[in-house]
């Protein structure tokens, strides 16, 4: 099932001794803000998660996604029991907006992130109340609405750096697309 393949994943970066990106920096409106983890052992087990929408405290996401749960709580239990499954405390999970609902409450969103056995940071979604940053603060990183992070790692074609852009929404377009 497509909710083990993060496992998977992990398991066969880890036999062939891959990281996804071993280190970089944050870059918010085109200035460095901060430092990724150094680079890693190559033999690190280390990984970088990405995903988005989880929608916590959200009943309706249920019906409207076609989730497979019966219930608020059913849903946000199989997301800490994937999230305890696969990811460890040397790994990083980037959340790309809508922790919750539109009615959410940042209160109800706070100790399901502190469950997260991995280091969370996020960006903001179009539900995503502006108390969020303050009310996660001690328990995820804010990274803001976009943000662009400058792996070590290099295009084989012209060897200049390889970004990855995080945003909550899909871009057709993006800073050094063409690099």
């Amino acid at each position: 099932p497509a909710r083990h393949q993060m496992c998977r994943l992990r398991a066969e970066s880890a036999r062939q001794g891959q990281s996804a990106f071993e280190g970089g920096s944050i870059f918010i409106d085109g200035s460095e803000k901060a430092s990724l983890s150094s680079k890693l052992d190559p033999y690190s087990s280390q990984m970088r998660y990405y995903t988005a929408d989880l929608h916590l405290g959200h009943e309706n996401m249920i019906g409207i996604c076609d989730r497979p749960h019966d219930s608020l709580e059913s849903m946000e239990e199989a997301i800490l029991d994937a999230w305890h499954r696969c990811l460890r405390p040397e790994d990083e999970l980037y959340i790309l907006g809508d922790l919750g609902g539109p009615s959410t409450h940042p209160d109800h969103i706070r100790p399901i992130i502190e469950k997260c056995p991995a280091a969370v940071r996020w960006i903001a979604g179009n539900h995503d109340k502006s108390s969020s940053e303050r009310v996660l603060d001690e328990v995820a990183d804010f990274l803001g609405d976009r943000v662009e992070i400058k792996t070590d790692r290099a295009d084989p074609r012209d060897d200049h750096p390889v970004f990855l852009v995080l945003d909550h929404y899909p871009m057709a377009g993006w800073n050094r697309a063409f690099h």
